[in-house]
């Protein structure tokens, strides 16, 4: 009797683990609908009034030429064990699927589901690539490692960390999407824990870590990780600001900012550690 009552009770917590995971998990994956939120902006509008959907569309089409051709061959050159485990490539492989799904509004009805996707998609693919660009060029690049006689340099520092950003930032600036700075801090979160339980199992993978300074070994590691894990939230958040401020002229004011970000940095690290 004793024994099934252990059982019951452990099927119990296990059902309630699973229910809190299952809820957990459709705010983060299933929320990046915004089906219920949606604001009337269509991912083939720009906010200036002198593009048009039409022109947005070749303006796209020229920007995911551009980054398909350098970031996909770039993708290439490191190979699927690089592609895997190192930042870098994860934000270019982001940044081509954001551009493509951009490119891909235009070919079809608009769709508020599609669309909001997108926009969940984007919000996280531009800050993240803004932030894996700053750490490559002011705390991996070393000087001598472009040898303009030598193109093939070029793979790394300029295809995989100029043109990601660069076609991402030109489409920012134009396009019309508004930021959900609410959950998208969430899903920027989520991002880059996630990178960091991919990071660990990258030395029993492929035998080493990707980046020396995080190892695991050493009580270096800990800073560096809570830091980008940091910056790259303090990088969505002034990202999100900043674009809301400058196509709308509202949204987040200067005060409410203030105010939502300690907001927002304990309510997301209160649902990770309700998965604990």
């Amino acid at each position: 009797m004793s024994l099934i009552l252990t059982s019951l009770h452990l099927q119990r917590e296990l059902n309630i683990t699973e229910a809190i995971f299952e809820s957990q998990a459709q705010c983060l994956l299933l929320g990046a609908s915004r089906e219920a939120a949606y604001d009337g902006k269509a991912v083939t509008n720009s906010w200036l009034y002198f593009i048009s959907p039409d022109t947005l569309k070749y303006i796209r089409i020229v920007l995911f030429t551009v980054l398909f051709s350098f970031g996909g061959y770039g993708l290439y050159a490191a190979g699927l064990a690089r592609m895997l485990f190192w930042m870098s490539n994860w934000q270019t492989f982001t940044a081509i699927a954001a551009e493509l799904l951009l490119l891909l509004s235009h070919f079809s009805t608009q769709n508020n589901v599609y669309d909001n996707i997108v926009k969940a998609i984007f919000e996280v693919a531009f800050p993240y690539s803004i932030m894996v660009t700053f750490l490559y060029w002011f705390v991996w690049y070393e000087p001598g490692w472009i040898n303009l006689e030598d193109w093939k340099t070029l793979v790394g520092p300029l295809f995989l960390h100029v043109v990601p950003v660069g076609v991402l930032l030109i489409d920012w600036l134009i396009n019309d999407i508004v930021f959900d700075y609410k959950r998208g801090a969430l899903r920027m979160l989520w991002v880059c824990l996630s990178y960091i339980g991919l990071n660990y199992f990258a030395g029993d993978i492929i035998g080493r870590f990707p980046y020396s300074m995080i190892n695991y070994q050493s009580w270096s590691t800990a800073p560096w990780l809570i830091g980008v894990t940091l910056l790259s939230m303090t990088i969505f958040y002034g990202v999100a600001f900043l674009t809301n401020f400058m196509k709308t002229g509202q949204g987040v004011s200067p005060s409410n900012y203030l105010k939502q970000i300690p907001f927002e940095f304990v309510s997301s690290f209160q649902i990770l550690a309700d998965f604990i």
